[in-house]
C-alpha cells in the first residue's frame, strides 16, 4: 500500500505479516525489548550528540525524568509545542522569561553603591513598555495587576538582593554567561569526550577572585536540599555550571552556587529565598554526582531510551507531548522499561 494512507481492500500478505509481528512484538510480554521501546541500540548519531553537540544541564534533567522523552524531543527532534493558555492566564514559563529579563537589564553595570530603586524603576519600564496585553493574550486590567505584582516581587528581592551583595562583597560580574567545556579529570571514564554547555544566570566575583553561580527560579518548592536532588539526578545545573566556570579568567576560589527564588520569602509563603550549595559540598558530591551523570550519559551512548512513567499532579508525564508514543499504560511496555532501567542504570547510593 502508498505511504501515508490506509491500504485498501486488497491487502498486501507480506505488509499485512510484518504488521501483525510487529504488533505480536509490541503486545507480548516478553522481557526481550526493542525500538518501540525506546532502545534503538548504538549508533555513530548518539555518539557524534554526546561529544559534538553536547548536553546542557535541562537536557540532563529532562534525561533522568524520562529518557523516552528525551528521545523523542532531543534526538527525534519532535516539537513540543508549549501549552497554549486560555486568554486571561499568564503561563509561568512567560512570567520567568520576564523575570531574566528584568534582572539582566538592572544588573548589567549596576553599582551596589548607587540608587538601585530608580534603575529597576526604568528597567521595569523599559521591558513591560515592550510588550502590550494583547501580544501576550491577556485581558488589559489583567496585564495591569500583573505588572504591579512583579514590579513588588523584584523590589523586595532586590531590596534583598543588593544588601546580600554589599555584606559578601560578591557582585554580579557574569549575565546569562555561555559556558561550554568537558568535565575535568578525575572524572569517570563513561564521560570522556563528553561536551557541556548551557547559560548561567548570573556568576557573582569579589576583588580577591572568589566566586558564586546564581540560577533564578520563580518559585522553588522542592526545598534546600540541593545535595540529596543532585545526586538522584534531578538537579544539574549547579554543579554543571560551577564544573565549568571554574576555568574562568579570575576565579580564584568558588564560594557556593544558589538558587534564588524571586517569589518566595518567610514572610509570604514560609520558604527561603535563597538555597545554598556550599563549595566544600560540591567538592565532597563531586566524584558522586558526575558517577550519576555518566549512568545518564551511558543510556544515551547505548541507544537505550526506556519510558519512566510518573503520573500524578506534579509527575513528568503531566508535562510530556508525547503520551500517545510512549505507551505508558501498556502493561508490557511498562515491564518492559522497569527492566531496562534495573539493568542498565548504575545503583546509586544517596546517603542525602
Amino acid at each position: 500500500p502508498a505511504r501515508g494512507r490506509l491500504p485498501g481492500p486488497w491487502v498486501d500478505a507480506a505488509w499485512h505479516d510484518e504488521a501483525m509481528a510487529s504488533a505480536a512484538a509490541v503486545g507480548s510480554w516478553s522481557p526481550a525489548a526493542g525500538a518501540w521501546d525506546g532502545v534503538i541500540g548504538r549508533r555513530a548519531e548518539l555518539e557524534a550528540f554526546v561529544t559534538d553537540r553536547g548536553l546542557s544541564p535541562s537536557a540532563l534533567d529532562a534525561l533522568a525524568a524520562c529518557p523516552f522523552r528525551f528521545f523523542a524531543e532531543r534526538i527525534l527532534g519532535l516539537a513540543q509545542p508549549e501549552p497554549a493558555a486560555r486568554r486571561g492566564e499568564f503561563p509561568p514559563a512567560a512570567r520567568g522569561r520576564l523575570y531574566h529579563e528584568i534582572l539582566e537589564r538592572f544588573h548589567r553595570g549596576c553599582s551596589a553603591e548607587a540608587d538601585w530603586t530608580a534603575r529597576l524603576d526604568a528597567c521595569l519600564e523599559a521591558v513591560f513598555s515592550e510588550r502590550g496585553w494583547g501580544a501576550l493574550g491577556l485581558y488589559p486590567l489583567l496585564w495591569e495587576a500583573i505588572r504591579s505584582s512583579m514590579s513588588r516581587t523584584l523590589r523586595e528581592f532586590l531590596d534583598w538582593d543588593m544588601a546580600d551583595i554589599r555584606r559578601s562583597g560578591l557582585r554580579p560580574a557574569l549575565l546569562e554567561a555561555r559556558l561550554d567545556g568537558r568535565v575535568a579529570a578525575p572524572r569517570p571514564k563513561e564521560l570522556a569526550g563528553l561536551r557541556l554547555h548551557g547559560f548561567a544566570d548570573r556568576i557573582d566575583r569579589s576583588d580577591d577572585g572568589c566566586w558564586r553561580v546564581v540560577d533564578y527560579k520563580t518559585r522553588w518548592g522542592r526545598g534546600a536540599g540541593l545535595r540529596r536532588l543532585a545526586l538522584a539526578g534531578r538537579l544539574h545545573q549547579l554543579p554543571v555550571y560551577a564544573e565549568l566556570a571554574a576555568c574562568l579568567p579570575g576565579h580564584e576560589r568558588l564560594e557556593e552556587a544558589c538558587i534564588y527564588a524571586l517569589e518566595e520569602s518567610p514572610q509570604g509563603t514560609g520558604r527561603e529565598r535563597v538555597c545554598r550549595y556550599a563549595a566544600a559540598e560540591l567538592a565532597a558530591d563531586r566524584e558522586a554526582f558526575w558517577e550519576v551523570v555518566a549512568a545518564e550519559v551511558g543510556l544515551v551512548r547505548s541507544g537505550c531510551f526506556p519510558i519512566v512513567p510518573e503520573d500524578g499532579e506534579f509527575g513528568n508525564c503531566g508535562r510530556c507531548a508525547y503520551p500517545a508514543l510512549c505507551r505508558k499504560s501498556h502493561g508490557p511496555s511498562r515491564a518492559r522499561a522497569s527492566e531496562i532501567l534495573s539493568r542498565e542504570t548504575k545503583c546509586r547510593a544517596n546517603p542525602y
